[in-house]
């Protein structure tokens, strides 16, 4: 939960949702996170995410390929939607 660094009414996107990502999604319905938006390419993990408190989920696989954009991790990538560029 520390290395999440939300708060409390904050919103957060989860960036794959396997078992770190769900461990993600867990951690922030504990800190009390007001929108978890899970997001992946298996149906079947993001059914699993909205069991285990995500208020949202996207199936990366059905978006349209945004131009200029790469994904090159394979790790889920967890972001706080308020941050500030910087901090990444």
């Amino acid at each position: 939960m520390n290395s999440l660094n939300v708060e409390a009414g904050s919103s957060i996107a989860v960036f794959g949702t396997g078992a770190v990502g769900l461990s993600a999604v867990m951690a922030a319905q504990v800190v009390g996170c007001t929108k978890i938006i899970g997001i992946d390419v298996h149906a079947d993990r993001l059914s699993l995410a909205l069991e285990l408190g995500a208020t949202d989920v996207v199936q990366f696989s059905s978006l349209r390929k945004v131009e200029g954009l790469t994904i090159r991790s394979r790790q889920p990538l967890c972001l706080p939607l308020h941050a500030r560029q910087s901090r990444f």
